[in-house]
């Protein structure tokens, strides 16, 4: 079943933006996507494939969000993300073509956060 994934590329849209609160005022930013088959299949392989080497890792609500995390906020004020959100929580995109995805690594240090790429996977 992935391997149509692998093999074609699928159309995804941006359908508005969430913030994810996890502690005081830090979380993560989300593009959420319009309902499509191909990304919850896709998403479904990955997580699949991550258990059969990490069989503790559990489903958490960030990746059962039906989504892609565009970044993280850190000790932000909370006037300042729901003035941002009332002003672009109802963003959506045209739709656009998945041609590659990003296992990425996420490094948190007391100053920042940041990801380095792990390795693409190219679908057309």
């Amino acid at each position: 079943m992935f391997r149509r994934n692998r093999d074609s590329a699928f159309s995804l849209k941006i359908q508005g933006l969430r913030f994810q609160a996890k502690r005081g005022n830090s979380g993560n930013l989300w593009a959420i996507l319009e309902p499509s088959g191909e990304f919850d299949l896709l998403k479904k392989t990955i997580h699949q494939s991550i258990r059969s080497f990490n069989p503790r890792m559990h489903e958490n609500d960030s990746f059962n969000l039906p989504g892609i995390r565009l970044g993280i906020a850190l000790r932000e004020s909370p006037e300042r993300l729901a003035s941002y959100f009332e002003a672009h929580g109802d963003f959506t995109s045209d739709s656009f073509m998945v041609t590659e995805y990003v296992w990425a690594q996420l490094h948190q240090t007391p100053k920042n956060s940041f990801y380095t790429v792990e390795k693409r996977f190219f679908i057309a």
